[in-house]
Parts: C-alpha cells; sequence; structure tokens
C-alpha cells in the first residue's frame, strides 16, 4: 500500500494511529479532521504527501500535538486552496 484514505467520519486521529506504516508514501485526510495526537505517524518514513480536504485555514485550526508529526522529515501538505510544505 502506497496510498491510504482515512474515513470521512473520521474526527480525531489517535496517538501512533499510522505508526508504522512505513511505505505508505501519501494519506489523504478529510475536513472533517478536528484532533491529531501525538506521533501519528511515526515509523511512516516514506510519507511525503498529505491531502487534505479542507482549506489552509482550516487545516490551521486542526488541533496538532506538539509532536504530531514526529518522524516526518519533509512534507506537503495539499489543501483545497493551497499547498503548506515543511
Amino acid at each position: 500500500v502506497t496510498a491510504l484514505v482515512l474515513p470521512k467520519e473520521l474526527q480525531r486521529l489517535r496517538y501512533r494511529a499510522l505508526a508504522g506504516c512505513e511505505k505508505v508514501t501519501r494519506v489523504t485526510l478529510h475536513g472533517e479532521l478536528i484532533h491529531i495526537a501525538n506521533d501519528v505517524f511515526s515509523g511512516c518514513t516514506a510519507l511525503t504527501e498529505i491531502d487534505y480536504s479542507g482549506t489552509m485555514a482550516s487545516w490551521s485550526a486542526i488541533e496538532k500535538a506538539v509532536s504530531w508529526d514526529r518522524g516526518l522529515t519533509s512534507y506537503t501538505v495539499r489543501c483545497s486552496d493551497g499547498v503548506i510544505t515543511k
């Protein structure tokens, strides 16, 4: 699996929810997401793309734990109205 699409109904990504998904390169998240916990992407060494169906403002409004993106070296968040690069 190189791409992972999470359910539209998902509102919270819990601690280490996707940890160890080392072959996933792209994750699709929907605009209903309100919280991303610590270490959600830990061990996801190939992940470089996050597709987010909401706007850049709604991405910024998501409550994100301090180390939500720990383990990701660089990635792009593609929102409906632009791109955020880390």
